[in-house]
């Protein structure tokens, strides 16, 4: 007996078990395929009958619950093995006979009914129906595949000649096998075609440096992969730019390498930003350093005529207290004169001190700026810096009229610093304090915060505004109004002072005063040079 030659599962049945209904004269049938769930269990599920709609109260129906589900291996093997089964419901006969591999076969027939012998006899035509069934569902799976297969496909396409990206397959020896329209484009080509065509030597024709794909070669076959991989390449029209590309090896099934995919993007704008940055950045140092070099060629220059200036104000005026000394010396007038002069020196010798403080400030920032300042880190003691700073500044603040107390641990820890620098920080608040406190008093106070020393220089004299906090350590800043307010100094010292403290791991600030006045403050991070080594 023939069964169904198509492939198509529903129309093999419809033809195949209608012939064998009709061959055996049977009423109805119903065709169950073996189903498994997650545990193992086996089941029979309906995937054809005839007739097609099966009434609620029907015999197929009523025969097809009967078929027992979720059989373990054993029971599987079990109710196999009572196959050919047949039953007699009002007066219609039910068979459950098996599909080999792949279910049951259920036929409803009317009286005379089959004999054991008739239905054993029917195994080949039912092996034969089973192979077709089997067949049909692979099919069918196969069918899926290849749709599903060409859908990834269609979608793979769709997305690889859409990528804003270039994404590219080329060979070992480095032909394009493929490129999409937004890699041919960063190429400078019109179309992919035109790339494989006329690219077929990429460390010749595409590479700046041939060097650099002999590089991607040698990481690929180490690694496997490359991510952001940037080198200089040629466009068609021969101007340069820069790509960066990641990329995987692919290895036949010897494991031999085989072709290498991958995506691009240019980096020209931003390689290009890189390296104007880079030559800014060597321009500007290289201005820097000659602004430093011209600092301290001025300052040097500035400093020798200051000296001998300086130098014969102090013996002119030595020699004027000496005749003034003498009463009997000069006239009347010429003393008168002699002291205008006396007057006029002393302007002279502290405008020049002054402008020494001012060029031994710049030279001092010049050197920090271009590194070439000189330190001599070892293990200090805040305590004999804090000291030394109290008695060196008593009699300024005697002069100033200004209290100065202090309150200081007695046993500060030590730190890793340049003793000198530490006490041209603290010489320097204090002098400031003086300056700009009118009447009241300094304080000087030192403790340990935090695994730091920390150093105030709180007064009570005209505080800093909120408005200069933050730009009171800039250079050449001074508070107040410099076109009508007396400059008290050059503007670099704070400056200065920030340099140093930094250069320590320290910060520096200042911060307004409870009641009125600031705070200038400085922290040093405690450690010793036994730490260091």
């Amino acid at each position: 007996m023939a069964i169904g030659n198509s492939l198509d599962f529903d129309s093999m049945l419809k033809e195949g078990l209608s012939t064998y209904l009709r061959k055996l004269n049977c009423l109805a049938g119903a065709v169950l395929q073996r189903v498994e769930d997650d545990n193992g269990l086996v089941s029979f599920r309906s995937v054809y009958a005839i007739p097609k709609r099966v009434n609620r109260n029907s015999v197929v129906k009523s025969a097809i619950e009967d078929i027992p589900s979720d059989l373990d291996p054993a029971e599987l093997s079990d109710y196999l093995s009572s196959l050919p089964a047949s039953m007699v419901v009002t007066n219609v006969n039910r068979y459950t006979v098996e599909l080999p591999g792949f279910g049951l076969l259920l036929l409803v027939k009317s009286a005379p009914g089959f004999s054991r012998p008739e239905l054993k006899s029917l195994a080949p035509i039912n092996s034969k129906l089973a192979e077709a069934c089997k067949s049909c569902i692979l099919n069918e799976q196969l069918h899926r595949e290849i749709a599903d297969r060409e859908a990834a496909e269609e979608k793979f396409r769709s997305i690889f000649n859409n990528a804003v990206e270039g994404m590219f397959q080329t060979s070992m020896d480095g032909r394009f096998l493929e490129i999409n329209p937004a890699g041919a484009k960063l190429l400078g080509f019109d179309s992919p075609d035109e790339v494989v065509g006329n690219l077929t030597d990429q460390a010749g024709e595409l590479y700046v440096h041939a060097e650099a794909r002999t590089r991607l070669k040698n990481k690929l076959n180490r690694v496997g992969s490359v991510s952001a991989f940037e080198f200089e390449y040629f466009r068609r029209d021969g101007s340069a730019g820069w790509l960066s590309v990641s990329a995987r090896l692919i290895r036949d099934d010897k494991g031999k390498a085989n072709r290498i995919e991958g995506s691009a993007i240019d980096i020209t704008p931003r390689k290009q930003a890189v390296i104007a940055l880079h030559e800014a950045k060597k321009q500007a140092e290289s201005v820097s350093q000659m602004k430093s070099n011209f600092l301290s060629m001025v300052s040097h220059e500035l400093r020798t005529p200051l000296t001998a200036i300086l130098g014969f104000a102090k013996i002119t005026r030595k020699k004027m207290a000496e005749i003034l000394g003498d009463e009997k010396a000069c006239t009347p007038k010429v003393v008168q004169g002699l002291k205008r002069i006396d007057t006029n020196t002393g302007v002279i010798l502290a405008e020049g001190e002054r402008l020494t403080d001012l060029i031994n400030n710049v030279l001092d920032l010049a050197k920090l700026e271009a590194g070439r300042f000189e330190w001599d880190m070892v293990d200090v003691s805040m305590n004999i810096v804090l000291s030394h700073c109290l008695a060196a500044t008593e009699v300024l603040f005697k002069d100033a009229g200004v209290a100065i107390e202090h309150d200081i641990d007695e046993q500060l820890p030590a730190v890793i610093g340049d003793h000198g620098r530490l006490i041209q920080v603290v010489l320097n608040m204090l002098s400031n304090a003086a300056k700009f406190t009118g009447e009241g008093r300094v304080l000087l106070s030192a403790a340990v915060e935090n695994s730091e020393v920390v150093v105030r220089v709180s007064d009570t004299g005209c505080g800093v505004p909120a408005d200069e906090t933050d730009v009171i350590f800039d250079k050449f800043r001074q508070l107040g109004n410099t076109l009508t307010d007396k400059p008290k100094g050059t503007g670099l010292g704070l400056p200065i002072c920030k340099e140093i403290i930094e250069y320590h791991g320290g910060k520096i600030w200042v911060e307004p005063r409870d009641g009125g006045g600031s705070v200038f403050a400085f922290t040093v991070p405690i450690k010793s040079t036994e730490e260091l080594v």
